[in-house]
């Protein structure tokens, strides 16, 4: 991976609204992608720049891409390129992401893909859904603690030999995952709504990895019916009966 600042100046830079394609920025948090030619995540680190135009006409596009070809941004040691783009459906309120991705081959070939996604941004989390998040990961803190205390008590050997007590542990750090990551994306909205370039990517990234982690942690936590269940003595034949 190239990181040299500028790169590939076989020629001037033909114009300013270039001129920041050319530095490379580090990232270390962003939408992952994987390639077809290359099976494996591409750095989000890379040579980004965002479309400069004085007025939404389509010539204005269209000159800023004609700057890039003409200033040499792009050549054979070019492997992906990546075009995202941000729109707003006012009818239904959600933001759609979506990412157009271009491979190209060391030996010569563009592969196209796309991926796309939507989330909802409210302009100010209501203060019910934050005393609730706190109070969730309250709750998820004591239970933790107490899962700890039985770990130190009984041994590691005794403790995870039990299939329950490997799923609490699990269900309680993606409830405690969950409410970080989704504290995270309210802590960066506040922070891109004070920004020239809004960074929708990012804090769809961070929700949509909490919804991920949330929905993959109802399945854990319905498993735990049967161990609350397993304390009465009436519910054992339909506990032994599943069993089977």
């Amino acid at each position: 991976q190239d990181e040299s600042t500028p790169f590939n100046l076989t020629g001037p830079i033909v114009s300013e609204q270039v001129a920041e394609c050319f530095e490379f920025k580090a990232r270390k948090f962003d939408w992952t992608t994987t390639g077809k030619i290359y099976p494996f995540f591409y750095s989000p680190s890379g040579y980004s720049c965002f479309l400069h135009t004085n007025t939404t006409e389509f010539s204005n596009a269209r000159n800023w891409i004609r700057d890039l070809k003409d200033s040499k941004w792009l050549d054979q040691g070019t492997r992906m390129i990546l075009i995202d783009v941000t729109l707003y459906s006012q009818n239904v309120d959600t933001f759609l992401f979506f990412r157009l991705g271009i491979e190209q081959a060391p030996t010569g070939g563009l592969l196209p893909f796309w991926d796309s996604y939507t989330v909802r941004l409210p302009e100010k989390t209501p203060l019910y859904t934050v005393v609730l998040r706190g109070a969730l990961m309250g709750l998820c803190f004591i239970f933790f603690l107490q899962e700890i205390s039985e770990w130190c008590h009984h041994g590691s050997r005794y403790y995870c030999s039990s299939f329950w007590n490997v799923l609490e542990l699990v269900n309680l750090s993606l409830f405690f995952t969950y409410s970080i990551l989704m504290i995270v994306a309210e802590l960066v909205l506040e922070h891109e709504q004070l920004t020239t370039n809004f960074d929708i990517f990012t804090v769809g990234l961070l929700r949509l990895s909490g919804d991920s982690f949330l929905s993959i942690n109802m399945v854990f936590s319905v498993l735990k019916i049967f161990k609350y269940i397993k304390v009465s003595r009436r519910m054992q034949l339909m506990l032994n009966t599943f069993y089977d």
